[in-house]
């Protein structure tokens, strides 16, 4: 079934470029968050609407396809790698529940316009859990890059071959 490990590799590698890229948004701005204003900050933190239920989808679903991606890679070069791509995305999940979804339910309950009294620590925790969330998706995303490249096969140019290869000039 070479056909669904390629397609496993593929829905893998997109699902985890996803949400790596929206985890990798967060890293970027967190600067110029970091130094908002706490009232600014309240009301900024209501851009992130669409990054919940999106994230929703889409990280269980990346977790799902690499962990069939290791099942079906066992005894290959590529298991190693997809073994390390889906423990890392598990372990965004869990930091990202455990570090993140803690403080998006005080913004929830503090509502736009209100700082809740542990503002600061609340901030540097929801950003910094963004942070470690992105470190270990990007992680993710290498490994299963790996895992994929580890399987293309390596050709080997014999002398007669070389004077054929392409874009070599004669």
């Amino acid at each position: 079934m070479p056909w669904l490990l390629q397609t496993l590799r593929f829905l893998s590698l997109v699902f985890t470029a996803l949400i790596l890229g929206g985890a990798f948004c967060h890293v970027l701005e967190m600067p110029v968050k970091l130094a908002l204003p706490a009232a600014e900050y309240m009301v900024v933190q209501q851009i992130y609407g669409g990054f919940g239920p999106v994230g929703a989808l889409l990280e269980p679903a990346a977790i799902l396809c690499t962990w069939a991606l290791v099942l079906l890679a066992r005894g290959r070069r590529s298991f190693t790698p997809a073994l390390v791509g889906a423990l890392a995305l598990v372990g965004a999940l869990l930091a990202w529940m455990a570090i993140v979804n803690p403080v998006n339910a005080h913004w929830a309950a503090a509502g736009p316009r209100s700082v809740p009294p542990d503002f600061e620590a609340l901030r540097r925790r929801w950003e910094w859990g963004h942070a470690v969330h992105a470190v270990l998706l990007f992680a993710a995303f290498v490994a299963v890059i790996v895992s994929a490249l580890v399987e293309i096969p390596r050709r080997v140019i014999t002398a007669g071959d070389r004077r054929s290869a392409p874009g070599r000039v004669a």
